[in-house]
């Protein structure tokens, strides 16, 4: 067998370089080249921005960069205390008797101290902080706070007398909190 690059012969005018289908004799018009089509605007299913699509998405991207670099560092920070007092004393530079209610919205830490001293005052101040939880079982409590869109803080102690406090950082944040809200609310009640 030869090498040879065939080339095409038209069957009805037996010239090369086209085929009976497209034989320039048998067609009264020029053939176009085909014209890629127009398509309909795109539309992200992420962003719901048009002119892109989830693949190419730059939210998304930004998004998935911020967790790889929160996954990577896995930072946690881990801080025991003798107690509420020192907690708030070292972590808010607060102390319980000079604290206002904005120190409290503010720092919403404080409300476990004041759920134990103060619960009147802590029902009212409570309703104006969201993404708090507190579970208590006597004078034992976990609590957990939203603090960002990957960062929650978890404490855990027996009041006045330890407390150990966590920040963690999460690809999975509500998840995560609704699954430990689940694995706690076995044995502590959670504080509406």
């Amino acid at each position: 067998m030869s090498n040879k690059k065939h080339t095409r012969i038209c069957s009805h005018c037996s010239k090369p370089g086209h085929n009976i289908r497209t034989c320039p004799e048998l067609r009264e018009e020029p053939i176009k080249k085909p014209v890629k089509r127009q398509s309909k605007q795109r539309i992200c299913s992420y962003c719901n921005k048009p002119g892109h699509n989830r693949r190419t998405c730059l939210k998304l991207k930004l998004e998935d960069e911020v967790c790889i670099k929160v996954e990577k560092t896995k930072e946690k920070v881990k801080t025991k205390f003798k107690d509420e007092d020192e907690f708030l004393n070292c972590v808010l530079n607060l102390e319980y008797s000079k604290l206002t209610d904005g120190d409290i919205i503010e720092n919403p830490e404080c409300l476990c101290a004041l759920y134990f001293r103060d619960r009147e005052r802590f029902q009212i101040i409570k309703s104006n902080i969201s993404e708090y939880n507190l579970l208590v079982d006597g004078n034992k409590y976990i609590e957990i706070i939203v603090k960002g869109r990957f960062k929650y803080s978890f404490r855990r102690g027996e009041y006045g007398i330890k407390t150990k406090y966590k920040t963690i950082f999460s690809k999975n944040l509500e998840c995560e909190i609704n699954n430990k809200l689940l694995h706690y609310s076995k044995k502590y009640k959670l504080v509406e």
